[in-house]
This record gives structure tokens, sequence and C-alpha cells, in this order.
């Protein structure tokens, strides 16, 4: 089996390997902003060393690897990495789609809300950029780093009680 891309066609099995190292040892795939650097742009193109990777291709990529038996070199399919990138992937798919209920409030931010943060306010603050607009003015979803963590949560929490009656 082999996919062209730009960095050429990968058709044995190291080159398997180093996709599926793409996706399963790359930190990147773990940032919460992630969400606003990969899926609203389908045009993007990746750079992974001097290679370009162009986002349409990811999608492919992913179902491809997912076809893949595992067997010795192939242990990255089962890594907790690659099943972040299979997630991502299909929670862009569902923001193209307009899919109920990814763009909710309580959605976006319940299937953001085990990504790395530097600061624990952007896993508030980052993921609001997918939902609709009049959802996110609400002013407790208001972006504001002034505000400490505690009251940024404080403000999420108050709002979903409001707007959905649950916390989960």
């Amino acid at each position: 089996m082999g996919l062209r891309s730009a960095a050429g066609t990968v058709t044995d099995r190291e080159g398997w390997v180093r996709l599926g190292q793409f996706f399963s040892k790359r930190s990147w795939w773990h940032r919460v902003w992630t969400v606003q650097e990969y899926i609203p742009d389908v045009k993007k193109v990746f750079m992974c060393g001097v290679y370009p990777f162009p986002s349409d291709l990811i999608l492919i990529t992913l179902r491809l690897m997912m076809l893949l038996e595992v067997e010795p070199g192939f242990e990255f399919l089962q890594s907790a990495g690659f099943h972040v990138a299979v997630r991502t992937e299909t929670f862009r798919m569902a923001f193209y789609a307009r899919s109920a209920p990814a763009l909710t409030v309580y959605y976006v931010l319940k299937q953001r809300r085990n990504r790395a943060a530097t600061d624990p306010r952007d896993k508030v603050f980052a993921p609001l950029g997918l939902v609709p607009a009049d959802q996110r003015s609400d002013p407790a979803l208001s972006i504001n780093y002034s505000l400490s963590v505690e009251e940024v949560f404080t403000n999420v929490a108050e709002y979903l009680l409001r707007t959905t009656g649950r916390l989960d």
C-alpha cells in the first residue's frame, strides 16, 4: 500500500512507521491550541522537518493507518498520541459538517478538556473560537486574561448550569 504526498510515496513498512510517529510522538497533537491552529483551516500545510504535509491528507492518512494491522513496528497504532490525532481529525470533520452537538460550548469544552495548556484558562479560551458567535457572546465566556483561573472556571460552570443544566 502506498500514499502519495508532497514528501514522496510511502510504500514501505519503514515509511508507515515514520508516518505513525508523526501522529503518535508529536506533543503538538496534545495541546489545547491545536484546535485553533488545525481545525478551522482546511488548506493548511504542516511541516514535519523539511517535509510539507497538507492538512487535507491528514484524514486520508489516519484512515489508511487505522486499516493497518498491529504487528511489530506498528505499535504506534495503539498509542495515546495516535488516538489523540484520530479524535482531533474526527472533531474537525464534525466542525466542517456543522453537526450537532459539535458546535455547542458544552460539547467543544468537553471534547478539549484533556488537552495540554500552559495556562489553564486556555482550556476554556482556545476552543471558544469553534462555537457560533451567538454562544460565545455571553459575558460569562469573555476571553479575559485579567481574570483568575478560578474566576474563568466559575464563570464557565455558571454558564453551563444556566444553559444546559449539567457539568459532566
